[in-house]
């Protein structure tokens, strides 16, 4: 299930906190981080929390070991202090649960630092690789789970040959921020397509 069902139309992005729940299970199996001391940070929103907590109850009945809980706020720029927190309690999986800013000051001061855990996440909100250059490339290897296409696959070369062709020069060929959007306007564009002439809000 990509998400929970909605009265409107064209639902695409799975929600944070339902995968959240599946997080733990791709730790422990294809992360192979069912040993190892786990921390979360999460920007203090109610949507982040509410995700954070979900990934809590989920990863005790799987037996994985949460260690430490870091707060960020959205917009914070130095996380120094963050991320020695996270070196001082031994953490050597990090989750986070947070928009692209926080997670540019993280991935930026732990390469500062020389702090190396595994890093990952859900959904899109920092996988993408405008963090990965503006974090000074802090964001090498990392391993997340989505429920949106990459560059790298089959539907991700069809759009950057399509962005070479009819946006040459733009850079948009090589913008996973753009293929998201991409994307949804093709889920869109077909769910419209599917529902006929007659569309309703049902």
């Amino acid at each position: 299930m990509v998400a929970e069902s909605l009265t409107y139309a064209f639902p695409v992005f799975g929600y944070w906190a339902r995968m959240s729940t599946v997080l733990p299970s791709f730790i422990k199996n294809v992360l192979a981080g069912g040993g190892k001391k786990i921390g979360i940070v999460y920007e203090t929103t109610s949507t982040a929390t509410d995700a954070k907590n979900a990934f809590k109850g989920k990863a005790k009945e799987l037996g994985l070991n949460v260690v430490f809980e870091q707060p960020i706020a959205q917009n914070q720029s130095t996380c120094a202090n963050e991320v020695a927190n996270l070196q001082s309690h031994g953490v050597e999986l990090v989750f986070m649960m947070n928009g692209p800013l926080g997670a540019i000051c993280m991935l930026r001061d732990a390469k500062a630092l020389g702090y190396r855990p595994t890093w990952t996440g859900v959904g899109v909100s920092w996988s993408i690789n405008a963090v990965a250059t503006a974090s000074g490339g802090g964001a090498g290897g990392i391993r997340t789970m989505s429920t949106t296409t990459t560059l790298d696959t089959p539907a991700g070369r069809h759009y950057s040959e399509i962005m070479r062709k009819y946006a040459p020069n733009s850079g948009a060929d090589s913008d996973d921020a753009m293929l998201i959007w991409y994307s949804l306007v093709h889920s869109t564009i077909e769910g419209l397509r599917r529902a006929g002439p007659d569309l309703t809000r049902r």
